[in-house]
């Protein structure tokens, strides 16, 4: 129930297949050890779920929580940067402070 709530259906981008046509995917393989739980599945029809097996392509979870799907020889997108952290006030105890 939670897979369909998160990915309303084929989580393949453009994919219109409704939950009730579409199956757990396990990112990580179920067996040996892949647990079944929300972080480690994706909701794919049929022809997905193929395609997630074969041909090179990727699925993971994203930052966000959402399935993303990667082609071959692609590069995963970088992952958000920290904020920048407020400049530190200058330590007087430096042998070698900034020459401004």
């Amino acid at each position: 129930m939670a897979l369909a709530l998160r990915d309303k259906g084929c989580c393949y981008p453009g994919c219109d297949r409704p939950p009730s046509w579409c199956e757990a995917h396990h990112l990580l393989a179920w067996l040996p050890n892949g647990p079944s739980d929300l972080a480690n599945l994706a909701l794919v029809c049929d022809a997905h779920h193929d395609l997630a097996h074969h041909d090179d392509w990727t699925l993971h979870i994203d930052h966000h929580g959402q399935p993303t799907w990667t082609k071959p020889h692609q590069p995963l997108p970088p992952e958000p940067k920290e904020p920048d952290q407020p400049d530190q006030p200058d330590d007087p105890d430096d042998p070698d402070p900034p020459n401004w």
